[in-house]
């Protein structure tokens, strides 16, 4: 099925006109078909989104856990004269695994402070003379760069094993830093006979704590959920994401969530490549979650307008 979705695609994208109206009315085709065809029943088996929901419900605690605790923090009290001692040793090890730990952060940060230039603005359009998203205000003019920008994406998709999904996005960006973002996705599936069905959402406050104008690091925190034909959830989601302009018009997106959902554990990382037309990209990727360790997600293909 999902290869089917996408032969259509590719068939509608290849007779692409110059024309950038043409252009953008025959990409939301695509992802119309995408909605038409792969939203429709998949002939999937697995039963993820019905595992999904079972991982996300609280499970009851088995009994003797509590004299477990117990009986654990006893050995632990007694055993902390001697965990001093070994904590001076691992003094160094500790060091190095918190410099782990924060180097995503640090490393990108003190490498944007290197140079003495005035921080950058979001650029007027997508890959402006001399910028990527973002441009140096020492080298353009006053009047040459904006407060404000919004991006709009409409994406769809396929897991692995037969599960198709379509979404939208939306951020908010400003040149001071702050961002807000906002994703929810569509997962249907076929399971014994009967449709199954989940909306996956998530929102960030984020901030973009180093940045060029071709290169930004991202970072932020925000609720997520999970509704439809499951039991609902809610949980906390992280986010640390990269954005990369490369050689005009090419770009590439980055993101790594970790957090919870409901009662279970919950993962994501994703990543895209596009190329820009003007104000929108065409582009395709792969985005994937862990739920309770069940995967769901696949490749991916959309457009997004920058605003």
């Amino acid at each position: 099925m999902i290869i089917y979705c996408f032969s259509w695609e590719a068939g509608i994208i290849l007779n692409f006109s110059q024309s950038l109206r043409r252009v953008t009315y025959r990409v939301l085709l695509a992802l119309l078909v995408d909605g038409l065809f792969c939203a429709a029943p998949a002939i999937a088996q697995a039963g993820k989104i019905r595992q999904v929901d079972e991982k996300t419900k609280s499970q009851s605690r088995p009994e003797g856990s509590t004299q477990q605790r117990a009986s654990a923090n006893t050995s632990s009290v007694s055993q902390q004269s001697s965990d001093k001692s070994d904590s001076e040793e691992t003094g160094p090890l500790t060091k190095v695994v918190v410099f782990t730990l924060f180097a995503p952060f640090t490393v990108p940060y003190y490498l944007s402070k290197l140079e003495d230039a005035p921080e950058p603005v979001l650029a007027p359009q997508m890959f402006a003379p001399g910028c990527g998203m973002m441009c140096t205000p020492d080298t353009q003019e006053a009047d040459y760069w904006k407060p404000l920008a919004t991006t709009f994406a409409l994406e769809g998709g396929g897991d692995i094993a037969g599960i198709p999904f379509v979404g939208a996005e939306a951020r908010l960006f400003s040149s001071f830093g702050l961002e807000l973002s906002s994703r929810l996705q569509y997962f249907r599936e076929l399971d014994q006979g009967a449709v199954e069905h989940a909306w996956l959402g998530k929102s960030h406050l984020a901030y973009r704590f180093a940045e060029w104008a071709h290169v930004q690091f991202r970072a932020g925190l925000g609720p997520q959920y999970l509704f439809g034909s499951v039991d609902g959830a809610a949980g906390i989601d992280f986010l640390y994401g990269l954005d990369i302009q490369w050689a005009k018009p090419v770009s590439t997106e980055f993101e790594f969530d970790i957090g919870t959902l409901g009662s279970a554990f919950s993962a994501e990382v994703r990543g895209t490549l596009g190329v820009w037309w003007g104000p929108l990209q065409i582009y395709a990727g792969w985005d994937q979650h862990w739920i309770g360790g069940v995967p769901l997600g696949g490749p991916l293909g959309g457009v997004r307008a920058y605003l």
